[in-house]
């Protein structure tokens, strides 16, 4: 009987030490998406350091999702929105001057149901093709003195008609962006040489699984993961990439 209680006994730790590891230890479908949030975070904070170093003192516009601003989202809308201001803000840190953060007019449609608008099935920024058109155009006319756009959704569908791009000015950055409302390679090349484009951060093709755990220093899980496009290098990488 004896044997049988500290049997028990040793069971009950058992499965107490199994529960804390459970709750305590990220696992699963929650990992992942920990570890995609934590990852957005980093690309994004790799691209601020970037940026203040080409633009120290850029009077800077970040342009967010305006669903953030709509009631009833899932939690992981938040989060991935928390993170990306984090990480911007942990990148440029006092180099970059953060004017305010803009939320672009959602369509109609895309705020009862997103899935009622149309948009290509392999986009990585859906909010390209959500938002109404000319909706960045005002929202960059409230701040005529900025000199840099930090995109958190990628570029408009209407960007070839936006002023600011006609105009040159300001510069614009982008996450995870979809270059194909650019046009073809040449025309997103061509929109780095120029200047419109002073930065991207893009997924890099051989990146390992997300289940995969993080790098411990930041550099590293970045670069397996991103590839960080500007002037120097966008033929290269966007070749490639429009070639896989």
């Amino acid at each position: 009987m004896k044997r049988l209680f500290q049997f028990a006994g040793v069971a009950a730790a058992l499965m107490l030490a199994v529960a804390v590891v459970w709750f305590v230890v990220p696992h699963g479908e929650g990992a992942l998406r920990n570890r995609a949030i934590a990852r957005r975070q980093l690309a994004i904070q790799v691209m601020g350091e970037y940026l203040a170093e080409r633009m120290p003192g850029a009077n800077t516009l970040v342009l967010g999702n305006p669903f953030t601003q709509l009631r009833g989202q899932t939690a992981e809308v938040y989060a991935y929105e928390d993170a990306a201001l984090k990480g911007f803000k942990n990148g440029g840190r006092d180099r970059l001057v953060l004017c305010g953060v803009e939320y672009p007019e959602l369509m109609s449609a895309a705020v009862q149901d997103p899935s009622l608008v149309p948009i290509p099935a392999d986009t990585t920024t859906p909010l390209s093709f959500l938002c109404v058109e000319g909706s960045w155009d005002r929202v960059l006319a409230k701040h005529p003195g900025v000199e840099l756009v930090v995109s958190l959704i990628g570029l408009p569908a209407d960007i070839q008609r936006l002023a600011a791009w006609k105009d040159g000015r300001p510069k614009f950055a982008f996450i995870f962006p979809d270059f194909r409302v650019l046009g073809d390679v040449d025309a997103v090349v061509a929109a780095f040489k120029s200047g419109k484009i002073i930065a991207a951060v893009v997924n890099h093709p051989n990146a390992p699984p997300e289940s995969e755990p993080m790098a411990r220093a930041v550099k590293d899980e970045f670069e397996r993961r991103f590839i960080l496009v500007n002037a120097g290098n966008c033929e290269v990488v966007l070749r490639a990439l429009s070639s896989r």
